[in-house]
C-alpha cells in the first residue's frame, strides 16, 4: 500500500511528464489500433478478389506442379478433370469446380508479337466458381456461354501490341507432348490489375476447349481445378480433408489455398 501511495504522488508530483506520457500511452494505442484495423481490412479486399475473381478457394494440383508446369506440362496435367471433381464432390463443403489451364507462348500479329502467360477457362463453370470474374474489365466484355469464344488480355499487353477490342491475335505455344502449335483468337475485352503492372503486360485468359484440342493437344484436360466451397471458414478443414482424400487413394493431387497467391503474399 504504501509503494502505492508514494507511486501516486509521484505522478501528481511531475503534473506535465505524467500527462505526457498518458499522451504518447493514447497515440500508440491509437496507432496500434488503425493500422491493424487497415491491414485487416486490406487482406479481406485482396482475400474476397482471389476468392471470387481469380482462384476461387482451392486449386486443386499436382504435387509437382510448380517444378514442371513450365517444362514438364505431360507430367503435371489432369487428364480426366471429371473423374477427380466426382472425388472433390465427396465432400459436402464442396460446391463448385472448374477446369483451367495455365499456360504460355508467344501472342501477336505478323509485325508484332511478344510473350505471354494466360489462363484457359471452362466458361460455362467461371460464373459459378468465380463470380466477380468480370470486376476487372475496363473495355469490351467478359466471357459467357453464349460467346465462350475469344480472349481476355491486360490492357497493358494490348498497348504493347497496339490493338483493340475485336481484333485478331495469333497465339503460339508448345502441346504437353512439346510440340508447337498455334491457334486464332480475336480480342473481346481488356482488363486492368492494379499493383501487378508487370503481370498486366503479359496476361490473357481465353476459353478452355480451343486451347484444350487445338493448341495443347490434351483433350479434356486442365493443369488444375479451381475450387469453391460453402463458407470460408472452413477452407483449413476442406483442405485438409482433400489431401488426406488423395493421399489415401494413391493420387498424386493436393490444395493450394487461395493465400498462398503470389500478389497477395508480396502485398502483406
Amino acid at each position: 500500500m504504501t509503494f502505492l501511495t508514494i507511486a501516486f504522488n509521484n505522478l501528481l508530483r511531475n503534473a506535465r511528464r505524467t500527462i505526457s506520457t498518458l499522451l504518447a500511452f493514447v497515440i500508440g494505442v491509437t496507432m496500434i489500433v488503425f493500422v491493424t484495423g487497415f491491414n485487416s481490412g486490406l487482406n479481406n479486399d485482396w482475400a474476397r478478389g482471389i476468392i471470387n475473381g481469380i482462384d476461387g478457394h482451392f486449386k486443386l494440383r499436382h504435387k509437382d506442379y510448380e517444378n514442371n508446369a513450365s517444362t514438364n506440362m505431360e507430367k503435371i496435367y489432369i487428364e480426366d478433370p471429371k473423374q477427380l471433381e466426382a472425388e472433390l464432390r465427396k465432400n459436402p463443403h464442396i460446391t463448385h469446380v472448374m477446369s483451367r489451364i495455365r499456360f504460355g507462348g508467344l501472342v501477336g500479329q505478323e509485325d508484332k508479337s511478344t510473350s505471354f502467360y494466360g489462363t484457359a477457362v471452362d466458361v460455362k463453370t467461371l460464373n459459378s466458381v468465380l463470380p466477380e470474374n468480370d470486376a476487372r474489365i475496363v473495355e469490351g466484355e467478359s466471357f459467357n456461354e453464349n460467346d465462350p469464344m475469344g480472349a481476355i488480355l491486360g490492357k497493358r499487353l494490348a498497348d504493347n501490341l497496339n490493338v483493340k477490342i475485336g481484333d485478331e491475335l495469333v497465339i503460339l505455344s508448345n502441346s504437353i507432348y512439346a510440340e508447337q502449335s498455334a491457334i486464332a483468337i480475336s480480342i473481346k475485352g481488356l482488363v486492368e490489375i492494379p499493383g501487378a503492372a508487370d503481370f498486366e503486360a503479359m496476361f490473357l485468359s481465353t476459353g478452355i476447349e480451343q486451347v484444350q484440342t487445338d493448341l495443347l493437344d490434351m483433350g479434356e484436360g486442365a493443369t488444375e481445378l479451381i475450387v469453391r466451397i460453402d463458407q470460408t471458414e472452413n477452407l483449413e478443414s476442406v483442405v485438409a480433408w482433400v489431401n488426406q482424400h488423395f493421399s489415401e487413394l494413391g493420387q498424386p493431387w493436393v490444395a493450394d489455398p487461395w493465400y498462398t497467391h503470389k500478389m497477395f503474399q508480396q502485398v502483406t
